[in-house]
């Protein structure tokens, strides 16, 4: 069996007298930088960092935040009411200065900034709904927000995605995609825009977080364990439970790393292998 070991780092942000807005709303960065949008209602938030605290737009009544880099952040709202509204906002974290807008489409479900790209996923409201892009199911821009090509219209042989429930990035070309309903793991090359599908065990459907490390695929929270933490093995299909955590998981993050939260704290949960024994 396959011995893992489960360390949970935690920021604490109580300083800050603001409870954290929403589950998307946060970020960390290498070695110890964070960002969190923080605010006791929709119409007064605020995003903090540890270079300080600036207003976001207005409009970003649903936000989801992601580092470019250690000065350079994206603020998005998951919500639109049409076509042409911006909701993607490229900011510098030490002046607030807004250095470029965009949209991305309505009912985002998570950002991925990769080495050249963004890759941005839906959900169901959006992928039914009428505003485009999100009916691709995921959607690849550069990162000045140009449309680059969809996942629904790219290949006749896409996995229909009616739900992204998790996404993760692998590394900086590729990344791991699990869609509702049929629960494969998709893991895309942005590189070659080729696919490798890989079946999973009814056991870990409806995970909300996905990793991956080591040749193992981590999944958090299924439906028939909202506490449970999971490892898949990639060569063997191998599957078994490997720990249990309260928390209210976020998403991924490369090498066996998940992003959690709790009110006033952002938890960085780091897995990894320990041993293989016969």
């Amino acid at each position: 069996m396959n011995i893992w070991r489960i360390d949970t780092n935690t920021i604490d942000l109580s300083y800050l007298n603001q409870p954290l807005y929403g589950f998307k709303g946060f970020d960390v960065h290498p070695p110890n930088h964070w960002i969190a949008v923080a605010g006791r209602s929709a119409e007064c938030l605020r995003l903090y960092s540890d270079h300080g605290v600036i207003d976001i737009p207005q409009a970003c009544r649903f936000p989801i935040t992601r580092y470019i880099d250690n000065n350079t952040v994206l603020v998005a709202s998951a919500r639109i009411a049409r076509q042409d509204e911006i909701n993607t906002w490229i900011i510098d974290l030490s002046s607030g200065h807004r250095q470029a807008e965009f949209s991305i489409g309505d009912a985002v479900k998570d950002i991925l900034v990769m080495d050249n790209h963004l890759v941005v996923s839906y959900f169901d409201e959006g992928i039914f709904g009428d505003i485009k892009p999100s009916d691709e199911g995921f959607s690849i821009f550069d990162k000045s927000g140009n449309f680059l090509y969809g996942y629904n219209n790219h290949s006749s042989n896409s996995v229909f995605i009616s739900d992204c429930y998790a996404i993760s990035k692998k590394n900086e070309e590729e990344f791991i995609l699990f869609p509702y309903a049929d629960f494969p793991i998709v893991n895309f090359n942005l590189a070659n825009k080729q696919q490798i599908i890989f079946e999973i065990p009814e056991v870990l459907h409806g995970s909300c977080v996905i990793s991956y490390i080591d040749d193992a695929f981590l999944f958090c929270s299924p439906y028939i364990d909202r506490n449970g933490i999971y490892s898949f093995e990639v060569d063997s299909s191998f599957f078994q439970k490997i720990g249990s955590q309260p928390a209210f998981y976020s998403r991924g993050l490369p090498d066996g790393r998940i992003l959690g939260w709790q009110e006033n704290s952002i938890s960085i949960m780091t897995i990894s292998r320990q041993s293989d024994s016969a």
